[in-house]
C-alpha cells in the first residue's frame, strides 16, 4: 500500500479528485494548506494564492498509474508537491 500526499494550487482540486477516481481511488482526505516554499507565500487570500493538501491511500498498482497522471499535470507546468510513502494499515 502507498500513501500519496499532494500539495497543489486550489484551482486543481476537482482535477485531482477526478484523476484519483479514474484510477480507482474511492476515498481521500483534503484540507486547505497555507505555507511558504519555492513559489512563495501561499496565504489563502485568493484561489490563485491558496493550496490544497490531499492524502490518498492506494494499492501499489493504483499508485503506479496515479503517479503517471500526476506527472502529466506537472509536465503541463503546474506545481505539485508529491510525497510517496509505503504504509501498512491496521484494521
Amino acid at each position: 500500500m502507498k500513501q500519496i500526499n499532494v500539495i497543489a494550487n486550489n484551482t486543481l482540486e476537482s482535477r485531482l479528485i477526478s484523476m484519483a477516481s479514474k484510477n480507482g481511488v474511492n476515498g481521500y482526505t483534503s484540507m486547505q494548506a497555507q505555507g511558504s516554499g519555492l513559489s512563495g507565500l501561499q496565504s489563502g487570500i485568493s484561489d490563485g494564492d491558496s493550496n490544497i493538501f490531499f492524502l490518498f491511500i492506494l494499492t501499489d498498482a493504483q499508485a503506479e498509474t496515479f503517479l503517471v497522471d500526476l506527472k502529466k499535470v506537472i509536465d503541463k507546468g503546474h506545481r505539485l508537491k508529491v510525497l510517496i510513502t509505503d504504509i501498512e494499515i491496521l484494521l
